[in-house]
């Protein structure tokens, strides 16, 4: 559980700095890509090639001029493909190692919050999400976020699992439909709405001393449930752009979905 004691926060600071926007971008890299086999099994999922580029490469594209300052992926699965890939590509890039131990999705971000040793919030945009929402207006509005330790993007679209909001779009609690397991932040208000992760989120490095109740390895979602206990997680509703899953196979073609 979260330790709760000794937790000190302002209840005005915004996220970003308004004189000073720029941020890090945190591309998960590491998984296994097990739902993209066999095109995974002699590749990382991010140089699996959509609409003529592999995915890492749409995404690194999308991100330039967006206030980014430093970029760094995690690597596991066939790391050494992948750092080649940016070693000629995108030697600015930085690397998360995770080679010996896969750290999962919140043991990930962890590593790359100390790797990266600075104040700046860091943008985590998964590498399989083809999207058209606009990163640098969101980057633009995040000094005006009400305070809260991570802000994330959802959508009201078709889901098996979706987090759950009070009427201020704290998050309250996670679903999934499917099994009808659910999640509960505590000490929360009820919960008012029910989106869709997108995939994308802002997040304060000061959540680092949060993660260290986690452990090495832990999922990033279930963190943010009981970090949401002790300090304010917000959704905030993008309806007027879309979030396309590519790390899946198409049953027709046998390939990750084109872009749209």
């Amino acid at each position: 559980m979260v330790n709760k004691q000794g937790i000190v926060h302002s209840g005005d600071q915004s996220i970003v700095n308004s004189a000073d926007m720029r941020v890090n971008l945190f591309v998960p890299t590491a998984g296994l890509g097990t739902r993209l086999l066999p095109l995974t099994a002699d590749k990382p999922k991010a140089l699996v090639e959509v609409s003529g580029k592999p995915m890492i490469e749409w995404i690194l594209q999308r991100c330039q001029n967006v206030y980014i300052d430093k970029t760094i992926v995690n690597a596991h699965h066939f790391a050494d493909k992948l750092i080649e890939y940016l070693h000629i590509n995108h030697p600015e890039t930085l690397i998360s190692d995770e080679t010996e131990k896969l750290l999962n999705t919140g043991g990930g971000l962890k590593k790359v919050i100390k790797t990266l040793n600075d104040d700046k919030t860091v943008i985590v945009h998964n590498v399989d999400i083809d999207t058209n929402f606009d990163l640098k207006s969101f980057i633009e509005k995040m000094p005006y976020f009400p305070y809260g330790i991570a802000h994330l993007v959802v959508s009201d679209r078709k889901s098996s699992r979706y987090l759950r909001f009070d009427e201020d779009m704290k998050l309250c609690g996670w679903i999934n439909t499917k099994t009808g397991e659910t999640k509960t932040v505590e000490n929360s208000k009820p919960a008012f709405h029910q989106y869709a992760f997108s995939g994308i989120h802002a997040v304060s490095p000061s959540i680092s001393k949060y993660f260290d109740d986690f452990g090495d390895v832990f999922d990033l979602i279930s963190a943010y449930l009981q970090i949401a206990s002790v300090v304010p997680i917000y959704g905030h509703l993008y309806n007027d752009c879309y979030f396309h899953d590519l790390g899946k196979i198409e049953k027709e073609t046998g390939n990750p979905p084109s872009l749209l």
